[in-house]
């Protein structure tokens, strides 16, 4: 079984479970998220099916290597997915590092409490294909230096 989801990188809404028949009737007839949840649009699922359609096996490694570009100057992990988490001290060095980089023209989230639990702070950058090496070293200084700053300055 694998699921997926149709928002984020394919830009639409809602998700899909995919699997033999026998998954499929299990989730249909028993997951209560399902039992309670209207299907997609049909403009939805269009969205979707042209979104899949511009991925491309290029599109994808261009992905993987900012993923893994960002994740080594970051010193985070490489995520099974676009989405790197960044721990941050504390919600207002979190806060003060996206309004930071928002100035520099990065845009990145800030999730903190009550959003996740007390304690837990992460800035949530998401790498995407189409960035030339270039351009996401660029990004990069930026990000690694606010990040570093903001978190010394919490520390202090």
């Amino acid at each position: 079984m694998v699921t997926a989801t149709l928002s984020k990188a394919l830009g639409s809404q809602g998700g899909a479970v995919l699997g033999a028949g026998l998954v499929r009737d299990a989730v249909v007839n028993t997951a209560r998220t399902f039992i309670f949840d209207t299907g997609l649009s049909p403009a939805i699922a269009a969205a979707a099916r042209a979104a899949l359609d511009l991925v491309t096996a290029e599109r994808v490694a261009s992905m993987k290597a900012a993923r893994a570009q960002l994740a080594a100057v970051l010193d985070v992990p490489v995520p099974a997915g676009a989405v790197l988490s960044v721990p941050m001290p504390s919600p207002e060095s979190g806060v003060r590092a996206r309004e930071l980089l928002c100035e520099e023209g990065i845009l990145v989230g800030c999730f903190r409490p009550p959003s996740v639990p007390d304690g837990i702070t992460r800035l949530r950058l998401t790498a995407r294909a189409g960035l030339s090496p270039g351009e996401l070293a660029y990004a990069c200084e930026p990000i690694r230096a606010i990040t570093e700053i903001c978190a010394a300055e919490s520390a202090a």
